[in-house]
């Protein structure tokens, strides 16, 4: 049985034509059948396709992935919005207003950290379908979110029964959906297609681990999603009985945004202060010395002020290039004093993927970040509402190879100018609020 939540998506697409596959599928129009409902149920197992533009085989044999009893159109439709980053990444939209490329004039590829700026997000659905007793374990990641969201209106879709707990726990603007039979645990359960508001949402949130209410977080009207669920834009996977269910709440809200991310960087003046950090234990995820060298340079041609920093480990190592560009240098700095230091002392950050980058990243500080093909690229870009991550696409990514590579680190081999594009992107504007 699929969703109904998958037609939504479908309508939406463009890609179904009603009409074409009723005269290409007699059968179906003598049946009396809607034409969607049955190329959902029945029509993309047997191959049928659903309009001239697109065909069933050949998007199964393009997308190995989408197996037999996934819904192709629906795959691709998921495929299609998470590409999009001007409507998929509000991130991107707060770096200057305007969506990003998704290349760079080199042809290295642009990727953007997937998490939500807070400034930006100001309407919120959250949807707490579910009996009295969860309800107010979800409480303590509600207030969780509503700190990480504090310009956010929030709308809250649960059953009748429940609305006093929300409302008296602050949540004043609540929808009540009567589609939750309440039975005891283990009895209850969403039943019935839901009719929803004509709302739209920057961020719809499925409070309800179970997948039985999962339709409704995709069919409010929302530009970004989040659930326990393979196909929400945030996502993690059901751990079941391993982990309590407030803490599992817990760990979805934090999925969302930075724990550590308040404020926006105020925006630069005059020449930028670029903190270039060359260091990493892993070298296939090491930009190579003369690049950092070259970047070096070519910021100071351009009016820049490049200053290299390192662990302790690298001191030698960053001195030597100190030297050889003209750059200045800082001392290596303890781990707890690095993010503060790079944010108080620079406009933006370049690094490698290490865990140094990863924890200014989270502090909210423009960050450049250079990836390699070692894991997936969109997986394990830093997370922060200021990064960029360049990558060099290739066939053999990831490899998971740390130490040796036959062809060369080709996936590390952006220029200079690639990443002092990145850099006056990054800089180019003050992050911009939703009106």
């Amino acid at each position: 049985m699929h969703h109904s939540y998958e037609r939504e998506w479908i309508r939406k697409s463009g890609l179904f034509d009603d009409m074409w596959y009723l005269q290409r599928n007699p059968d179906v129009a003598a049946s009396g059948v809607d034409p969607l409902y049955h190329w959902c149920e029945f029509g993309h197992k047997e191959s049928r396709d659903p309009s001239a533009i697109f065909s069933v085989s050949k998007y199964r044999q393009a997308h190995p992935d989408c197996f037999i009893d996934h819904n192709p159109l629906f795959h691709a439709a998921r495929a299609s919005a998470h590409r999009g980053i001007a409507d998929h990444r509000l991130r991107v939209q707060s770096l200057n207003g305007r969506p990003l490329p998704a290349l760079s004039p080199g042809g290295a590829r642009v990727i953007a950290s997937e998490i939500i700026d807070a400034n930006l997000v100001r309407k919120i659905a959250v949807i707490k379908l579910d009996h009295i007793g969860d309800v107010y374990l979800s409480l303590s990641a509600l207030d969780r979110l509503r700190q990480k969201f504090p310009k956010a209106d929030f709308t809250i879709f649960c059953a009748s029964f429940t609305r006093e707990v929300f409302q008296d726990a602050g949540f004043a603007h609540c929808v009540t959906l009567d589609v939750f039979s309440y039975g005891g645990v283990g009895h209850g359960g969403v039943h019935a297609e839901v009719t929803l508001p004509d709302s739209r949402f920057d961020l719809a949130i499925d409070f309800r681990v179970e997948r039985d209410a999962r339709e409704i977080v995709f069919s409010v009207g929302s530009l970004l999603t989040a659930a326990y669920d393979p196909i929400a834009d945030y996502r993690l996977p059901y751990v079941g009985a391993d982990i309590p269910h407030e803490r599992q709440l817990h760990l979805l809200v934090e999925r969302i945004s930075s724990s550590e991310c308040e404020n926006a960087p105020a925006l630069p003046v005059g020449p930028l202060r670029v903190v270039l950090c060359p260091s990493g234990s892993v070298p296939s995820k090491q930009w190579p010395r003369q690049s950092w060298i070259e970047l070096a340079r070519l910021l100071m041609q351009c009016g820049h002020m490049p200053i290299f920093l390192g662990a302790p480990n690298d001191r030698e190592d960053i001195e030597r290039l100190a030297r050889e560009t003209g750059a200045a240098m800082q001392s290596p700095l303890p781990l707890t004093q690095y993010a503060a230091w790079v944010i108080d002392s620079s406009d933006v950050y370049v690094g490698n993927d290490t865990g140094t980058t990863h924890a200014v990243a989270l502090r909210g500080h423009r960050v450049v970040e250079i990836i390699g093909g070692y894991t997936n690229v969109e997986e394990w870009v830093a997370h922060g509402p200021n990064v960029l991550g360049l990558h060099r696409p290739t066939h053999c990514s990831p490899c998971f190879s740390p130490r040796c590579c036959p062809n060369g680190w080709y996936c590390l081999l952006m220029s200079s100018s690639d990443v002092l594009w990145a850099i006056e992107q990054i800089c180019e504007d003050q992050p911009k609020e939703k009106s």
